[in-house]
């Protein structure tokens, strides 16, 4: 498309509506322009350099929601060479830097001149004394006339002292006056360059002069959105239910070029560039060997999959990350509450995209095994009618800020947990004993017997009920087998499938409680690798 000058429209067509994506956003800009029939073509003067051009989309709205497209559009982009400053402007400041200097060398040369002023003032005071020794050795001199002299000189050194020091904070300021009219001059002859993009379209023949509302929208890089949660509870020490407010937030980064002011603002977690081609193939090559004499066994730690409440257990997150918003498989689209600003700036700007309020259930928790304290934890339902998506969520406790953690995706009715640190009155020790057992007069096993101990104390002035959740190894071989001793465990211990024992306890006010566990390992004499 080719335009002349003087029939092109410049127009101010402002933002709209923003969609953010993962790693884009969608742009939509919406206006009135007034079309007459030697003036069709128009510009939007500094676009976002950033456009994907084959996402131009133009508009011509009308009655309903019937739409017309518009003729033509296109961004045109050039690099503009910018001088900061004038030749004019450059010579004065070089003779401003050239008076600066003047006026440094003249202060150090007076500082020099001080300097040298008072080193003969005390040579001359040197000189005196030493004459009045010599006076006073032959029973000559008049006292109050020596004294007299070097008070004189004294008052001279002191004076030229003071003079020096004048002198000495008038170079200071003449010094950093010269640097920064030397950094001005180095910043006025720097020619800067930078990227201008211009998006021009006609609006079709129109017969006099005709007002058009006119949509445009396209796609712009450099932008992204990452959700952020953030729950209030409101508690009292000793109940064992509290309200909990729950927000979300979008933390939104744009370096587009384009400043987002007073938009509605979308929030979505499409993927419309995912990559859908097949994975790569690689060779798989098979290899026949002996087998092995010996059985080899490795301890690892296995999460335990399962939906609803135990996933995440307080939101520690899985151990696979995956880019990009986790959404549950389904796409959501948050809207703002409010209309908001967004500048270009590369920094994070947060948006309240929802927010509901639920009663959360208290309880007290200890993992010995994970971290030597006992933890605060709230199991609460999710209220509102989105879900919450995977992301940090910041604890505010009464008011105040507690810390971080991380929360996995959660669907709306489904109960999750959150952890309020330790609580701050009860203390925990965990210690192990292993030592060897005895397997028997005729059996050739290893038999290995572990001790676990804690011991808690209550240091507040009231009762504490708590729950211990500690473990033990799950055997998947024959040649091993594990379990629970009653004998040495707590009245009550029960281990599950998965080798989780919960023991609940109750300590009293300035009390002190001790738990047992233990189990037996047996061992085939051929197994090698056991952690016992």
């Amino acid at each position: 498309m080719t335009t002349n000058d003087t029939s092109l429209s410049v127009l101010d067509l402002p933002i709209v509506e923003v969609v953010v994506l993962e790693d884009r956003a969608r742009v939509t800009r919406r206006g009135t322009i007034t079309a007459r029939p030697d003036s069709v073509a128009f510009a939007l003067a500094d676009v976002a350099t950033t456009i994907v051009d084959r996402t131009l989309a133009g508009y011509v709205l009308r009655e309903g929601s019937q739409r017309a497209p518009l003729g033509t559009l296109r961004v045109d982009r050039e690099r503009l060479h910018e001088a900061s400053a004038l030749p004019a402007e450059l010579a004065e400041m070089e003779r401003a830097i050239e008076a600066a200097r003047r006026t440094i060398a003249t202060l150090e040369a007076s500082i020099k001149d001080r300097d040298a002023y008072v080193a003969s003032l005390a040579a001359i005071g040197k000189m005196t004394i030493d004459d009045t020794l010599v006076d006073a050795a032959h029973g000559l001199g008049d006292g109050p006339l020596w004294r007299e002299r070097l008070a004189a000189l004294d008052d001279k050194a002191r004076i030229a002292r003071e003079e020096r020091l004048t002198l000495e904070a008038r170079l200071t300021d003449a010094q950093a006056e010269a640097a920064a009219l030397e950094r001005a001059l180095l910043g006025k002859r720097h020619v800067s360059t930078r990227e201008r993009a211009t998006l021009r379209f006609t609006a079709g023949v129109v017969e006099g002069e005709t007002r058009l509302e006119v949509e445009i929208a396209y796609v712009v890089a450099n932008a992204c959105w990452r959700p952020l949660h953030r729950a209030e509870l409101s508690d009292d020490e000793s109940a064992s239910s509290g309200a909990l407010v729950v927000r979300t937030d979008g933390c939104v980064w744009q370096w587009t070029g384009e400043s987002w002011d007073d938009v509605s603002l979308v929030l979505s977690t499409e993927r419309s560039a995912r990559d859908a081609s097949p994975p790569s193939l690689s060779t798989d090559r098979l290899a026949v060997r002996r087998k092995s004499t010996v059985t080899t066994v490795a301890l690892r730690s296995e999460e335990i999959a399962t939906t609803g409440q135990g996933m995440g257990s307080g939101g520690s997150g899985s151990g696979s990350e995956v880019p990009g918003v986790d959404d549950g498989g389904t796409a959501q689209r948050l809207t703002a509450t409010a209309r908001t600003t967004v500048r270009s700036d590369g920094r994070p700007h947060r948006v309240t995209v929802g927010r509901f309020e639920t009663v959360a259930e208290l309880s007290l928790r200890a993992i010995p095994e994970v971290i030597p304290a006992v933890l605060r934890r709230s199991v609460q339902t999710n209220t509102s009618s989105r879900p919450m998506l995977a992301g940090p969520i910041e604890l505010v406790r009464n008011g105040g800020f507690v810390g971080r953690t991380s929360l996995e995706f959660t669907a709306p009715g489904e109960r999750f947990e959150l952890g309020w640190g330790p609580e701050g009155s009860l203390r925990l020790l965990r210690e192990e004993e292993t030592r060897a057992g005895d397997p028997g007069l005729l059996s050739t096993q290893r038999v290995t017997i572990v001790d676990r101990t804690l011991h808690l104390s209550n240091l507040g002035p009231s009762p504490l009920s708590l729950e211990v959740l500690e473990r033990i190894p799950v055997s998947e071989l024959e040649k091993v087998k594990i379990s629970l001793d009653p004998k040495r465990s707590q009245k009550g211990a029960k281990a599950d499938e998965d080798g989780m024992v919960r023991l609940p306890v109750t300590i009293a006010a300035r009390g002190q409680a001790t738990l047992t566990l233990g189990f037996e390992l047996r061992a085939a004499s051929d197994v090698v690798g056991l952690p016992y």
